[in-house]
């Protein structure tokens, strides 16, 4: 049974600056010949398969349609469970190859969430929301949380907080491991994390600066919820 988790509210704030440049610069007219590209690029295939159970490869291969480009790959891309070593990605053909570093779980369902990374090579359209799922057990696990992360003193949104699942359930977890699941906020302040295994979970949201999955500093803006995330 599927469980939908409520605002968490952020305990400090982040302060965001806007900086809008402009420019001006001689009009430019693109070359007559049809209307513009806009369909991103479509995967053929991928192997092993996306979706695959009893999962034992050291590397994976997802081919496209049309060549692709990545943009902000190191930015968009997101693991859950999250490694200590994020697997390397290369550009391979009309695809590219993903190489794990370090070895994979027992019997865990893996979520790697590209975001808007993956863009076709000549328009830039980009493949929204692209996930690799897999399971190192015989099974993928299929429940989720999903909810908002808002400011607690200005009630606005948080983007790009780190949404954190624990299965220790101590307060202090977020100082000394990295969690067993995460996701990352959109502009509305919204998460979800899925492919998540039957289990009781502490959840944390946490403005990671330093990008290492730990609260080790005390400029970083932590939350958690004082009930526990059931499945």
């Amino acid at each position: 049974m599927r469980r939908r988790i409520g605002d968490i509210l952020v305990i400090v704030i982040i302060a965001g600056i806007a900086i809008i440049t402009f420019s001006r610069c001689a009009k430019q007219v693109s070359p007559q010949g049809g209307p513009r590209d806009t369909i991103p690029p479509g995967v053929v295939k991928s192997e092993p398969p996306n979706y695959s159970v009893n999962f034992e490869s050291e590397e994976v291969e997802i081919e496209f349609d049309e060549f692709i480009q990545f943009n902000e790959l190191q930015q968009q891309f997101l693991s859950s469970p999250p490694f200590e070593e994020d697997p390397e990605i290369q550009l391979k053909g009309k695809g590219f190859q993903i190489e794990f570093i370090e070895p994979l779980r027992d019997s865990t369902t893996y979520t790697l969430n590209f975001g808007n990374a993956i863009q076709d090579f000549r328009e830039g359209n980009p493949l929204r929301n692209f996930k690799y799922v897999f399971s190192t057990g015989p099974e993928l696990d299929s429940m989720e949380v999903q909810g908002h992360v808002i400011g607690a003193l200005d009630l606005k949104p948080r983007e790009n907080i780190l949404v954190m699942l624990y299965e220790d359930l101590k307060d202090s977890v977020p100082y000394n491991q990295i969690p067993d699941y995460v996701s990352r906020t959109n502009e509305d302040g919204s998460f979800n994390i899925s492919n998540i295994r039957n289990d009781t979970f502490k959840i944390f949201a946490l403005g990671d600066e330093n990008s290492n999955y730990l609260y080790d500093n005390i400029q970083e803006p932590i939350a958690f919820r004082d009930s526990f995330v059931l499945f």
